[in-house]
């Protein structure tokens, strides 16, 4: 049987996923707040782009690193399983 690989480990760490996502979520909070003073706004409306893209791909994150920490088996060697390759969960 082959050795995993750095890719099969990595992407097995449910610790990455959650870092991943803490990192997204860290831009996303630093985009609302430089948009809300380029825009001069107390508050910004959910409907801004970039925020709501970056606040999905957390969630996403979190979603996908809660699937493999239940279903190791997801990261195959040197690939993801298609169950979590796509924008779909």
């Amino acid at each position: 049987m082959r050795k995993a690989g750095k890719f099969t480990e990595k992407g097995r760490d449910v610790q990455e996923w959650l870092y991943l996502a803490d990192s997204l979520h860290n831009v996303a909070k630093a985009a609302f707040e430089q948009a809300k003073k380029d825009r001069q706004l107390d508050s910004m409306r959910w409907s801004d782009s970039v925020y709501k893209y970056l606040v999905g791909m957390t969630l996403e994150n979190l979603l996908k690193g809660i699937m493999i920490a239940n279903d190791p088996s997801l990261i195959k060697q040197d690939e993801m399983d298609s169950a979590i390759t796509n924008h779909k969960i």
